[in-house]
């Protein structure tokens, strides 16, 4: 097996991975071609003991469900990651952790027979194309938050999230994920965590870009509008 890498040394060889232009497209957009399932980045992370989750891991993965919605424009941070966040496309939509589930958005997969210190926890969110610098700030700020806050750990989700109703999830108190860049920024402007993680300059700057970014989305016609509306005219 291999080690698992510290965090600037996963940020930095993703970086230098995106610098090769054959290799760029097909594995940094989140979605290229629609009606496919788009590209992943999961972030898996080790905190165990032998029993398995630890008390500081059941912590973390709290602290990452309290704010997953606030740190969702880092770890998605383009239009096009949220034609990913969608239902049936075998990424997290829901905030929900589980043990071997795709539908939520931590997931704790099985571990190794006999293996307790291969448990890890897998945040499911972020895509290929975010900032790596920034989007594994985040997630770690999150869950240490979730640490040292000793928030309490809800219970596991034992369904498919993909399979229940609206009501059935608001019955089970359970929040979508931003559908969009713009749900997902004006979110995170209201973060202190996401305020304090970044810095005042940074956490301007990129609130800034990103509200440009949606402005100019929203004026743009697509071939789909084009296909779908103007026969209909």
């Amino acid at each position: 097996d291999l080690a698992p890498p510290r965090p600037l040394s996963a940020a930095a060889l993703r970086e230098t991975l995106r610098e090769a232009d054959a290799w760029r497209l097909c594995a940094l957009y989140a979605v290229t071609f629609g009606g496919f399932v788009g590209l992943a980045s999961f972030l898996p992370i080790l905190l165990h003991d032998e029993y398995g989750l630890s008390k500081v891991a059941k912590g973390f993965i709290a602290g990452l469900l309290r704010h997953a919605p606030e740190i969702t424009a880092i770890t998605n941070q383009w239009v096009n990651s949220y034609k990913r966040l969608v239902v049936g496309y075998e990424a997290p939509v829901y905030v929900a952790w589980a043990r071997n589930n795709r539908s939520v958005v931590v997931n704790v997969p099985h571990s190794k027979r006999n293996r307790s210190d291969s448990t890890r926890i897998e945040y499911r969110a972020p895509d290929p194309a975010c900032n790596p610098y920034l989007a594994f700030a985040m997630i770690l700020a999150a869950g240490l938050e979730g640490i040292d806050e000793g928030y309490e750990l809800p219970p596991e989700t034992q369904a498919n999230l993909y399979e229940l109703t609206p009501e059935e999830l608001l019955a089970e108190g359970i929040r979508p994920l931003p559908g969009n860049l713009n749900e997902a920024v004006r979110v995170m402007e209201s973060s202190e965590l996401a305020a304090d993680t970044l810095g005042e300059h940074v956490f301007a700057w990129f609130i800034r870009n990103k509200r440009a970014e949606w402005a100019e989305y929203k004026t743009q016609v697509s071939q789909f509008e084009l296909d779908r509306y103007l026969p209909r005219l």
